[in-house]
C-alpha cells in the first residue's frame, strides 16, 4: 500500500461479512448442479459483477435504495448482498431464494496518506494504530452479531436457502474466485496477480 497508493493501512475491518446472491425465482442449474443465471436480471456492483457475469446473468446497475422497487417492478430479478444489512432495507421480503454458499469477504480499509502519516509524531501514530486495532477486533464481533440478525430476518420472511453442496458448491466458489482473480489480472498483470494469489488465497 505504501508503494502503490502512498498510503498507510490503519485498519482492515468488517472482514467477517461475506456475500450471498438472492433471487425472486428458483434458480436454474447446469448439468453439474451449479446455479445458472443465464438471462436473469441481477442488480450488481463491482463487488460481485465478476461472478454474476460468469454465471451468465444480465447485470443491472441501480442504487441500493432502488433495489426493492426494482424487484417489485421487474427491473431486476435478484441481487447480491453482504451477509449484513439486508434487513435494514426490507429486502428479505422481496425475494424467495438465497443462494448458498456465501462467497468473497467484505474488506473495508482505513487508510492514511503516507506523507501525512510520516508527519505525525510517534505518539500520534501509536494512538492511531491502537484505535485501528481495536476497531478491527470490535468490527468482527459487530459483523457476527449483525449477521445473525439478518439470518433471522431472512428465515422469518420465508426465504428458502438454495444450497449448492458437494461438487456443485465447490464449482460455484471456484467460479466466483476465479472470476475475481481474472479481473485483477487484467488490471495489474498476470505475474503480480499470481504473486498476490500465492500469498492471499488457498483454494
Amino acid at each position: 500500500m505504501g508503494k502503490k497508493l502512498n498510503a498507510k493501512i490503519i485498519a482492515w475491518a468488517e472482514s467477517g461479512a461475506q456475500f450471498h446472491l438472492y433471487t425472486v425465482n428458483k434458480p436454474k442449474v447446469d448439468r453439474d448442479g451449479m446455479v445458472d443465471l443465464s438471462g436473469v436480471k441481477m442488480r450488481t456492483t463491482g463487488a460481485y459483477r465478476p461472478l454474476l457475469t460468469a454465471l451468465g446473468a444480465t447485470n443491472v446497475a441501480i442504487s441500493a435504495p432502488e433495489t426493492f422497487t426494482g424487484l417489485q417492478r421487474g427491473v431486476v430479478e435478484g441481487f447480491g448482498w453482504p451477509t449484513v444489512g439486508l434487513d435494514a432495507l426490507g429486502l428479505a421480503k422481496a425475494v424467495k431464494y438465497r443462494i448458498d454458499p456465501p462467497f468473497y469477504h467484505l474488506a473495508n480499509l482505513v487508510l492514511v496518506n503516507m506523507d501525512k502519516w510520516n508527519s505525525l509524531s510517534p505518539e500520534a501514530q501509536a494512538v492511531l494504530l491502537k484505535v485501528g486495532a481495536e476497531y478491527e477486533e470490535g468490527s468482527i464481533r459487530y459483523i457476527k452479531d449483525a449477521g445473525k440478525t439478518d439470518a433471522a430476518a431472512v428465515a422469518a420472511s420465508g426465504v428458502q436457502v438454495f444450497e449448492q453442496s458437494g461438487a456443485a458448491g465447490k464449482k460455484y466458489l471456484h467460479t466466483a474466485y476465479k472470476a475475481m482473480w481474472d479481473r485483477l489480472a487484467k488490471k495489474i498483470g498476470p505475474e503480480e496477480t499470481a504473486a498476490l494469489r500465492a500469498k492471499m488465497y488457498k483454494e
